[in-house]
């Protein structure tokens, strides 16, 4: 089993070693039962006091506006042995805005391997002044282990490479609401990185490949935000679109001179009042001389379910998906997505007719109402691979 490089509150990707596939299929639907259990206890968080006030009774909605949600993480891997750890996500609304403003939420990872390995991350994602002002970050440090193909569209699978890497990080994003639905900010963004190839490496030792040693990151850029969803965990109508750019240059103390751009379209159509269908698009470009491990590639932001993240990777990435979302029977619902993406060079050799495909399905568990968070156990299966994702919230 493997966990996805993501860093933050991301999926927990599972890949086939040593179980078979309906040995592991029934492992993972035990596991998301079992995570459905005991998250019952904790789906319901609002309660109603009465109080007399001047001898007329008045009845006062007193919510509990915040919650915690822990997962276990277990994995093994001929790469990292045995790991063990866990997620959490604590979530949050001010007692006398609940309604008003959005939910903020501070989510982390602690992972260790017998093999002396480790992740350790935390990510917030606040929201201040009564909504008006949202600062979202990751601290993470981890070392780890990765795989590399090489970069392209046509990577071959027979060029898989192993290598460990460790690497600190510091992301911070400001973000000011300048309307009921545009944000716009800025943000600083470090990062250090050392890599050492698993084994005799061809791709990652060759002089031409930029980041083959790792090196120093360091960037700043703008982020603008259009948001009208009526719920951030799980959206029912509305939108979210994102444009971000970010500069890396050696006058900022990079070892790196290269801008990335990425544009993220959301859109959720209401098909009744338990039932979404949502729609994302997705590109990722990068302008200079920028690492292998900071290319475009699959993976980016919970895209392309059912490959590895970074098996393809290029200048350029783009991806288009569809999925279905229903609450069928009280707490539990299932989705289905579809969708397409590729690596390019350049912007203009995209083929739609070319488009690297994927599908899946799913599983959900309400285990919170009033937030609508969902317990999220997907299967997805690309060109040639598969992949099982346990975590919580939706993809996108």
């Amino acid at each position: 089993m493997l966990l996805s490089k993501d860093g933050g509150w991301q999926s927990l990707k599972i890949e086939i070693y040593k179980m078979g596939k309906f040995a592991l299929l029934k492992f993972m639907v035990v596991l998301f039962l079992g995570g459905a259990i005991l998250l019952a206890p904790w789906s319901s968080f609002s309660q109603v006091e009465k109080s007399n006030q001047g001898g007329g009774e008045k009845q006062k909605a007193k919510e509990k506006t915040s919650g915690f949600l822990g997962l276990p993480v277990l994995i093994y891997t001929p790469e990292t042995s045995l790991a063990f750890g866990g997620r959490g996500m604590y979530y949050y609304r001010p007692h006398d805005k609940s309604q008003e403003t959005r939910p903020s939420q501070i989510s982390g990872l602690l992972m260790y391997t017998l093999k002396k390995q480790y992740r350790m991350s935390l990510n917030p994602d606040l929201y201040f002044e009564n909504g008006s002002l949202r600062v979202e970050g990751n601290i993470s440090y981890e070392k780890f282990y990765d795989k590399f193909w090489g970069i392209g569209p046509e990577a071959p699978g027979d060029n898989e490479e192993k290598y460990i890497f460790s690497k600190t990080k510091l992301l911070l994003i400001f973000r000011k609401k300048l309307t009921a639905t545009l944000y716009g900010g800025f943000k600083f963004e470090g990062e250090r990185k050392r890599i050492d190839p698993l084994e005799e490496a061809t791709l990652l030792r060759a002089p031409g490949l930029l980041g083959r040693q790792g090196g120093n990151l360091v960037g700043i850029g703008l982020v603008f935000n259009f948001d009208s969803r009526d719920n951030i965990f799980f959206p029912g109508s509305g939108s979210y679109h994102e444009l971000a750019l970010s500069f890396f240059s050696p006058s900022l103390g990079s070892d790196f001179d290269f801008r990335t751009l990425k544009l993220n379209l959301r859109k959720y159509i209401r098909l009744s009042k338990n039932q979404v269908f949502a729609l994302q698009s997705y590109l990722y470009s990068c302008f200079g001389k920028a690492p292998f491990y900071r290319l475009a590639q699959f993976g980016l932001n919970n895209t392309m379910r059912g490959y590895y993240a970074g098996r393809y990777r290029d200048k350029h990435f783009l991806s288009f998906e569809a999925e279905y979302r229903g609450i069928i029977w009280k707490k539990w619902g299932v989705a289905a997505f579809t969708g397409g993406g590729d690596v390019q060079p350049q912007l203009g050799k995209f083929q739609l007719s070319q488009l690297k495909p994927f599908y899946g399905l799913g599983l959900r568990y309400v285990f919170n109402k009033a937030e609508k968070l969902t317990l999220r156990l997907d299967f997805a299966w690309g060109k040639r691979s598969s992949g099982f994702y346990f975590t919580a919230a939706e993809a996108f």
